[in-house]
């Protein structure tokens, strides 16, 4: 069975893989990877992960990044979860150039337009059985 030209174009267009994927000195890396490893968070991480005595021996670099403050949940957190992140790990750059930016793009804690759903409150029957059995 034969397509139509433009057809078989477009099949071809998606299906097939880019000629930028592999390059000739693949092996030397991309300008990515060259950038992680000589980041300092990076280092800090393969560094504090290596030992099997550390408390971070185990731990993925999102867990790293999220237990150092520099990624997190999307929104602001209490005291009490800020008490078990390591709160010291950053310096004033970083939060003035990295965590402060990044905390303007979360919402407010009342702010649910970005919520794929209506927000729904409690149910007028979970009110009622509330107040009934006070």
């Amino acid at each position: 069975m034969h397509f139509p030209y433009e057809i078989e174009r477009k099949i071809k267009e998606y299906a097939q893989p880019r000629a930028a994927t592999l390059r000739a000195d693949w092996r030397e890396g991309s300008s990515n990877i060259r950038s992680l490893l000589s980041n300092r968070w990076w280092n800090d991480f393969k560094w504090s992960s290596s030992s099997s005595d550390s408390f971070y021996y185990q731990n993925t670099w999102v867990q790293w990044c999220k237990h150092k403050m520099i990624i997190g949940p999307p929104g602001w957190q209490s005291d009490q979860e800020l008490a078990e992140l390591d709160q010291n790990y950053l310096n004033v750059n970083d939060i003035l150039y990295h965590r402060n930016p990044w905390l303007t793009t979360w919402p407010d804690y009342d702010d649910f337009s970005w919520c794929r759903w209506k927000f729904r409150s409690i149910p007028d029957w979970a009110i009622r059985e509330f107040h009934a059995t006070k």
